[in-house]
């Protein structure tokens, strides 16, 4: 059995105007949330002063951190991604270098042809 032992996973459609981004949860529970290009673009060009949207199944709620939550309160810099679901909330934490990995790959997917374009 193959297990998911990347962060994220991204598919850009860019004929369909669709982004598949994979969340991972743990090795073998991945979550997929399908965005428009704009709305995965408005995400990532935000991320860091923080962007709230809605899109048609989700709420997203994007927060860069610099500190971890009470009572610690080390400095730990992180990207709080919080997507609501029929009131089901679910939040994931990436580091900003993976949020900048992130934002790497989808410029790349964005300025090139991939083989699922085909």
């Amino acid at each position: 059995m193959t297990k998911f032992t990347e962060v994220y996973k991204l598919y850009t459609f860019k004929n369909k105007n669709r982004a598949n981004l994979s969340l991972r949860v743990n090795d073998d529970f991945v979550i997929e949330y399908q965005l428009t290009i704009d709305q995965l673009s408005d995400i990532l060009n935000n991320w860091q002063q923080g962007i709230e949207i809605t899109t048609k199944h989700n709420h997203w709620l994007i927060e860069y951190k610099e500190y971890s939550p009470r009572p610690i309160r080390n400095y730990s810099p992180y990207v709080r991604v919080s997507v609501n679901h029929q009131g089901v909330k679910f939040h994931y934490r990436l580091t900003t270098s993976q949020m900048q990995q992130l934002e790497h790959d989808f410029d790349y997917q964005l300025s090139n042809t991939m083989h699922w374009d085909e």
